[in-house]
């Protein structure tokens, strides 16, 4: 019986509240985009959607024995039926169909903005509990499906694969490129073409080798004759589509369009290929992104005439400035980003080995009774950092100290509460200083009679960088360390003094970097934030996106941590739990608060710079100086006495 209540309710939490919850959520919030009258778009992706999670949900029941519930999971793996086109129909169908009601509804907020929210929620559910679950349950699974990733191996790709893997990439490239295009630009865009290459003419006939991108780009998975190489184009389009419209959309730049100043046949064709682009996509150029895919698809294919692919591209490459739609810089760019993603492996490498070697840094200064700990340099900048760009907007230090001193007060309470032990004698929590942060906006409001919603608007931008930086500081120390990462790729702690060694005794494993992994998702939620905030989006959006963002970031990220003191409730450690939570707080913020954005104020007062120098002293002693001769509680940062040193053991 509480078995069918609790499957009942799972049911129509999901099916029912949540989609009720996200159109009220919806309605809520304004987004200053018009949307057309597109009926046929509409309807297509709401009927596509209904009948992919009907089906998909058909074939749990009939193949899989169970339901298309998490916490009610099927009994069988099922590849059968929709599960041979797509790895996770239901999301797909879900996010589908919620864009398509948008659309009908014209509700730029729907899809503008919750649908790309459900989208990355689907995302953290299957990185952060779905794909590992599946992994306990079934062992590795060796499913791939028409429309995902193939495998990486010798064998033959057939027709229907490599036809499969260009739909994948091609039909969502032309959804976000468009959907970049269709937001467009403002008066605040800057233009990338350099003075001097705007009295450049137009070459009529480089046209020609401009459109040529399209059949190009096309052939390109039609030519990877194996499934490594088929492989090998779908994540490099992935990485190339994911950082070019990253950068398209939190860069306000654009490339002014040439005018065409005569009438003819590769006129004609200019004028034609502009219908379908547009200004606001230029930074970087997609044209020379996809030109030099496919001659890296090509040059495999043809072996004995590699650098003929190559030619091609850079003709392409120069007919984008030659038509006058793109800048030199645009170019530059695109070609940079390629060679990045291109040799991404090598520069992975790179960073993970200095992320090794600084967290085999560890290494302290004694002075009598006490110790000094290298780290406490990285937790010293964290905290300036972070009052450095909340002093862009606030100069008054009695609000950036209180602030700091709630947020430091409440992640050691944290720490001391949720996490500390005999071994763990002082830690810090990031959830208790989100906490103490809050506390501290309320005590401004009351003491100083500041607005809350700007206290939060700042907190919001200066948070993700404080915390990036911060994560050098979790990296020498060990906390928020990995688990160990099966594939034998990881950093390995070889330093006794590091809790990865100490406490959860992974000495010379190789485990998953999660300290990178939330340094890279902070410089994310970092930029799309400030870029909002230079949109003048309503400021108490951009405060609860902080808080949606970060949640689905650490969800994800907490799956891979090994943390030995990390408790956990109902199958999920206590963060995944708090990262739900600061999900819907973030969405319940965002349409509770009210206010505008603060203004400006660049300049660095000295009461500003007094507060960046104490903030660097207290932070670097809270996390960074201890007593370990001491037997006070929370005297000391971990374990036990050690011996005085100045070099890692």
């Amino acid at each position: 019986m509480i078995s069918t209540i609790g499957k009942i309710s799972y049911g129509l939490f999901f099916c029912v509240l949540l989609p009720t919850l996200l159109f009220l959520w919806s309605s809520e919030i304004e987004v200053p985009i018009v949307i057309g009258n597109w009926p046929i778009t509409g309807w297509t992706l709401l009927v596509f959607g209904f009948m992919l999670i009907a089906i998909a949900m058909y074939d749990l029941w009939t193949k899989g024995k169970g339901l298309p519930m998490n916490a009610y999971p099927p009994v069988y793996f099922v590849r059968q039926g929709v599960y041979r086109f797509f790895q996770h129909p239901i999301y797909v169908g879900f996010s589908s169909s919620y864009a398509g009601a948008s659309i009908l509804l014209h509700s730029a907020s729907g899809l503008f903005l919750i649908t790309p929210i459900v989208i990355l929620l689907c995302c953290a559910l299957v990185v952060g509990y779905e794909s590992p679950d599946l992994t306990r349950r079934f062992g590795n699974i060796n499913h791939y499906p028409l429309f995902g990733c193939p495998p990486a191996t010798d064998e033959k790709s057939t027709f229907g694969e490599q036809l499969g893997a260009g739909i994948s990439v091609f039909v969502v490239w032309v959804l976000l490129y468009e959907t970049v295009l269709y937001i467009g630009t403002s008066n605040k865009f800057f233009d990338t073409l350099f003075t001097f290459e705007k009295n450049w003419s137009i070459v009529p006939w480089a046209a020609v080798p401009y459109v040529f991108i399209y059949p190009f780009a096309i052939s390109a998975p039609f030519v990877c004759v194996t499934k490594k190489a088929l492989r090998q184009f779908v994540v490099t389009t992935r990485l190339m589509i994911g950082l070019g419209v990253f950068f398209q959309l939190v860069l306000p730049l654009y490339a002014s369009q040439k005018p065409i100043q005569s009438e003819g046949v590769f006129e004609l064709i200019m004028q034609l290929e502009r219908l379908l682009d547009g200004s606001a996509g230029a930074f970087p150029s997609f044209h020379v992104l996809w030109a030099f895919v496919a001659a890296y698809c090509w040059a495999n294919f043809l072996l004995r005439f590699k650098s003929i692919p190559y030619l091609f591209a850079i003709l392409i490459s120069w007919s984008c400035i030659a038509v006058g739609v793109h800048g030199v810089l645009d170019v530059i760019a695109a070609f940079l980003l390629w060679l990045l993603i291109l040799c991404r492996d090598s520069v992975y490498a790179r960073i993970q080995m200095a992320c090794e070697n600084l967290a085999n840094s560890w290494h302290e200064w004694r002075f009598g009774n006490v110790r000094i700990i290298n780290h406490s340099i990285y937790a010293g900048m964290a905290g300036m950092v972070g009052i450095a760009l909340a002093s862009v907007f606030i100069n008054d230090s009695r609000i950036l100290m209180t602030v700091t001193l709630c947020t430091l007060l409440g992640g050691a309470i944290w720490g001391w509460i949720v996490e500390g032990s005999s071994k763990l004698l002082r830690p810090f929590g990031y959830y208790g200083a989100l906490i103490g942060g809050i506390v501290g906006v309320l005590l401004c409001q009351w003491m100083f009679d500041y607005s809350i919603v700007n206290s939060l608007l700042v907190f919001a931008l200066a948070a993700p960088a404080t915390q990036a930086i911060g994560r050098l500081r979790c990296l020498v120390q060990g906390c928020c360390h990995g688990r160990i990462n099966d594939s034998g790729k990881g950093i390995v702690y070889l330093n006794e003094h590091t809790r990865v060694c100490k406490i959860s005794g992974l000495r010379g494993q190789p485990i998953h970097n999660t300290q990178l992994c939330s340094i890279i998702s902070n410089v994310i939620i970092g930029l799309i934030l400030w870029r909002l905030w230079y949109a003048n989006v309503f400021p108490p959006l951009i405060i609860g996106l902080y808080f949606i963002l970060s949640g689905a970031a650490r969800f994800m990220e907490e799956q891979y941590r090994g943390e030995t003191q990390t408790k956990v409730i109902y199958g999920l450690p206590i963060y995944q739990w708090l990262a739900i939570f600061s999900i819907v707080f973030g969405a319940i913020l965002s349409v509770m608060l009210a206010g505008t954005p603060p203004a400006l104020s660049p300049s660095i007062t000295t009461q500003s710079f007094v507060a960046m120098i104490i903030t660097f002293f207290l932070s670097a002693f809270a996390m960074g100086v201890d007593f370990p001769e001491s037997k006070i509680p929370f005297s000391r940062l971990s374990g036990k006495k050690t011996k005085s040193i100045t070099q890692p053991a």
